[in-house]
C-alpha cells in the first residue's frame, strides 16, 4: 500500500470516523482499454465514461479511482490533475501532477497526489456545490487556500507564486465547511 493510500485511510478514519478500504483490482490491460475504444496516453471524458461503464463493478457502493497518464484538455499548461463525478468515480492524471513539480521546488509528489486524490474523491462522496447559472457543470471552489477543495484552473499560477498554502502541508485536508458536506455513506475506494 502506498503512502498516499495509507494517508487516505487514516485521514477519513481519524477525522470523520469513516472506514475506508482500498481494493486493488487486477490491472486493466491496454488491449482491454482499446477494445472499448480507449486510446493510449490522453483520456477524454467519453473514454472515462466508457472505463467506468465497463470496469466499475460496484458503482453504488464503491468510489472508483483510475490512475491515468493525462486527461484531455484544451490548454496543456493549465490542464486538469483530476476529474470526478459522483456518478462515475475519479480519474487522476499522474503525468500532469508530476509536471506541476517542474514549476516549484520543495513540494513532495505524494503531497500533490494526496491533494488531488482527496479533492476528486471528495466530489464523489458529496463535496460539491454548483452555481445557479449552470447547476450541472460550474463547480465553486473553496476560498480557503488550506483546503484541498481550493484547487481550480488558476492553481498553477498560485503554486508558482507560492500562494496556495495547502501544497506545503504534508497532511492536506478539507476545511470544516467542505468536511460538513461529506455524505456519510459506506464507501470503498478502488484504485487501478
Amino acid at each position: 500500500m502506498s503512502l498516499v493510500q495509507t494517508y487516505l485511510i487514516e485521514y477519513y478514519w481519524e477525522d470523520f470516523n469513516i472506514e475506508v478500504s482500498i481494493e486493488e483490482p487486477e490491472e486493466i490491460s491496454w488491449s482491454q482499454l482499446e477494445a472499448i475504444g480507449v486510446t493510449p496516453d490522453v483520456l477524454t471524458s467519453d473514454e472515462c465514461d466508457s472505463i467506468e461503464e465497463h470496469f466499475h463493478d460496484h458503482p453504488t457502493t464503491h468510489v472508483y479511482v483510475f490512475y491515468a497518464k493525462w486527461l484531455e484538455t484544451s490548454n496543456p499548461l493549465w490542464g486538469p490533475a483530476g476529474w470526478a463525478r459522483g456518478d462515475f468515480g475519479a480519474f487522476l492524471a499522474m503525468a500532469r501532477i508530476n509536471s506541476i513539480l517542474n514549476y516549484i521546488g520543495g513540494v513532495f509528489p505524494e503531497t500533490l497526489e494526496k491533494i488531488t486524490l482527496l479533492h476528486e474523491v471528495g466530489h464523489c462522496i458529496g463535496i460539491v456545490e454548483y452555481t445557479m447559472e449552470d447547476p450541472m457543470f460550474e463547480e465553486l471552489y473553496c476560498d480557503d487556500g488550506t483546503c484541498v477543495m481550493a484547487t481550480d484552473l488558476t492553481a498553477l499560477s498560485a503554486i508558482i507564486e507560492f500562494q496556495w498554502p495547502v501544497i506545503w502541508d504534508s497532511t492536506p485536508e478539507y476545511c470544516s465547511w467542505h468536511a460538513s458536506m461529506i455524505e456519510r455513506w459506506l464507501w470503498s475506494v478502488d484504485e487501478s
